[in-house]
């Protein structure tokens, strides 16, 4: 079962790699270079929405902290 979205694009990758043999040499390529293309920037996007939720965590904590006297 897949858990994220990161996951479906991994899987989604990987077939496109596969059935890019089905292709001619020079399209193969372009498909492989395409599909790779794709999971990196996933892999940006995703990573930006972590470290975006990350930083809202640690704002959110800081501001329940009790004021000092």
């Amino acid at each position: 079962m897949l858990k994220n979205p990161l996951e479906i694009l991994c899987h989604a990758n990987a077939l496109m790699v596969f059935w890019a043999g089905l292709y001619k040499e020079m399209d193969q390529e372009k498909l492989i270079e395409g599909a790779n293309l794709m999971l990196k920037v996933a892999k940006e996007v995703l990573a930006t929405q972590v470290a975006r939720h990350v930083n809202q965590l640690l704002q959110d904590d800081q501001d329940n902290e009790p004021a000092e006297e």
